[in-house]
């Protein structure tokens, strides 16, 4: 069974996905058609942190590990 919890387009904090995390959820869904998007967004996201100058190494390794 799946729940709704995050629709396309939808802005979302760290504090959400925590929540959802205390809240025992462990796997999403992604449908087959919008996974390519979201693997790039991800992989976007994470090269954008990645390469900030202001980001130390330790927070780097740590942003890799989520």
């Amino acid at each position: 069974q799946f729940v709704k919890r995050i629709h396309q387009g939808d802005i979302f904090s760290q504090e959400v996905i925590k929540k959802y995390c205390d809240q025992g959820l462990k796997n999403f869904y992604i449908p087959k058609e919008q996974q390519k998007n979201f693997t790039t967004f991800v992989s976007n996201k994470l090269v954008e942190l990645l390469n900030d100058p202001k980001l130390e190494g330790d927070a780097k390794l740590e942003a890799m590990g989520k």
